[in-house]
């Protein structure tokens, strides 16, 4: 029985990492690992993060490219008549029509 255990104890002893002392597994190789469909999903939903960031940043970076682009008329006086009652909205179409500002949204 002693027999028995201690080469038990050996073959645990020769599964461990010397560095770390964590079980080795048996197959390390990577036929489980492209198999197993957590692996495909994990990487494929971290692709699609991925391009969904590069996208982001994308638009975002022609969105401010244009927001702060120099504008080439500057100094053109406008006159704009704002009536009682007009909302914001109303009043950026005004200012869009008269070329003061490019776009209504950010105003």
């Amino acid at each position: 029985m002693e027999d028995r255990e201690r080469q038990n104890m050996e073959e645990i002893k020769s599964r461990l990492d010397r560095k770390d002392r964590r079980p080795r597994k048996k197959n390390r190789g990577m036929e489980e690992e492209e198999s197993s469909p957590r692996v495909f999903f994990r990487v494929f939903f971290l692709g699609i993060l991925g391009l969904l960031l590069v996208a982001a940043l994308l638009l975002g970076g022609l969105m401010a490219k244009e927001y702060y682009r120099k504008s080439t008329d500057e100094g053109e006086m406008v006159t704009i008549t704002i009536d009682k009652g007009d909302d914001i909205r109303e009043i950026a179409d005004k200012l869009v029509e008269a070329g003061v500002i490019r776009y209504h949204l950010p105003f």
